[in-house]
């Protein structure tokens, strides 16, 4: 009865320590997808950015044409100031 009473204590030990290192496991893969769920939020909102900047400049360059605006601004910039005449 005695060795009985001691290899289920044995068990129940045992269960307990697989119980325990196995909720560990799931808690740190729970902590591992919020961490990666983050990441992903983050670049999609960077994904959405990039898209919307390229839009943008695709809408300035759409105008730029339509104006006639050359994309050269270096001649610009070697015209003189109005401080300089």
């Amino acid at each position: 009865l005695e060795s009985i009473n001691k290899s289920k204590g044995t068990y129940g030990d045992t269960w307990e320590h697989q119980y325990r290192t196995a909720l560990a496991e799931l808690q740190s893969l729970r902590d591992e997808n919020a961490s990666l769920k983050t990441k992903i939020r983050r670049q999609n909102r960077e994904i959405e950015l990039w898209k919307q900047q390229t839009e943008m400049e695709a809408d300035v360059a759409l105008l730029e044409n339509k104006m006639g605006i050359q994309e050269d601004v270096t001649a610009l910039k070697d015209l003189p100031d109005e401080d300089d005449s």
